[in-house]
């Protein structure tokens, strides 16, 4: 009976085991996806690939973080993210490193749903009732056999590991609620600064289309006013939540582009 309780005890502990190395490698993909989205955000060169270089540190660190955690689909994922990285890390151009950017970043993000099945097993949150299950099979044994003790004594000091083991488990959740909060918060302030933008360009574009439609109209060019009239684009705010702040500026750059081509069509037209 003793070595039943010490077999089963010893595969649980290695599942505790398991469960710790996965939670590490969590904790360091986290930081691997941080580093990933920030190279994606950036919009100047250096920056992308400063921030792409941090990355692939990051993921090779959780890859090696992996060895003691049983999760292929990560693995995989985190194989492919290191390929793409290493070709942001040094591109012709920033086009190309942008591209291979946002490849590692769907990689990374696949890592870390990977990580988050992986990391739900119920082999943390069950500790104390298996724990309570091995002291009942200890208390059934024949109270007359010489060992009896013996094991009660070596099961209390598995159980004290065990809930050692737990609470170990649960700072690093606590750690890693704590990443995700930080990143929450600087895509938020990302978001403003979208947002401002926003607000300032629309005033800009509408304040220059106002004043060419003024100075068509006293150049007496009703043609041209209607090239400018028909000139209208939405964008609205809720769409800057799937953008970067990069991409809401290269739109309105790309806005501005045009309105002045529009501008300068319908002074063209002025006869």
């Amino acid at each position: 009976m003793k070595k039943i309780i010490l077999l089963t005890l010893s595969c649980f502990m290695l599942s505790t085991v398991v469960m710790a190395d996965c939670l590490d490698a969590h904790s360091s993909a986290s930081y691997a996806l941080m580093h990933t989205k920030r190279a994606l955000k950036s919009d100047n060169f250096d920056h992308q690939r400063y921030y792409a270089e941090r990355a692939v540190d990051a993921f090779e660190k959780t890859q090696q973080k992996m060895q003691g955690c049983d999760c292929a689909e990560a693995g995989k994922a985190i194989e492919e993210a290191l390929i793409d990285l290493k070709k942001a890390v040094d591109p012709v151009d920033w086009k190309t490193g942008n591209f291979f950017t946002k490849k590692a970043l769907e990689d990374a993000e696949a890592m870390m749903n990977a990580l988050e099945i992986c990391t739900s097993s119920p082999a943390s949150t069950n500790t104390t009732s298996s724990v309570n299950t091995y002291t009942a099979e200890v208390a059934g044994i024949d109270e007359n056999q010489d060992n009896l003790l013996e094991a009660q004594k070596a099961l209390e000091a598995k159980q004290q590991k065990l809930l050692e083991e737990q609470r170990k488990l649960q700072e690093q959740i606590a750690r890693q609620q704590a990443l995700k909060e930080e990143i929450k918060k600087e895509r938020q302030a990302e978001l403003a600064v979208q947002i401002q933008l926003k607000t300032e360009a629309d005033q800009a574009i509408a304040d220059y289309k106002n004043a060419m439609k003024q100075l068509l109209k006293t150049m007496e060019c009703p043609k041209a006013q209607q090239v400018l009239d028909a000139f209208i684009y939405n964008k609205s705010e809720a769409s800057l939540q799937h953008e970067s702040l990069a991409e809401t500026k290269k739109y309105y750059q790309n806005l501005l582009i045009k309105v002045q081509q529009e501008a300068l069509s319908a002074i063209q037209n002025c006869n």
